[in-house]
């Protein structure tokens, strides 16, 4: 599938853009998980 199938297929109204409002000093929070599987515990980068 092309991408001009995928959008008549998929694509049933065209996208509304809104203008950008961001605040001057924005919060944000980040939390990263990891984990370490048996199968790389051997693996030493």
């Amino acid at each position: 599938m092309d991408f001009k199938d995928f959008k008549e297929k998929y694509q049933h109204k065209e996208v509304t853009e809104y203008p950008n409002s961001a605040s001057a000093e924005p919060v944000v929070s980040v939390c990263v998980q990891n984990y370490q599987s048996k199968m790389l515990s051997n693996i030493h980068f």
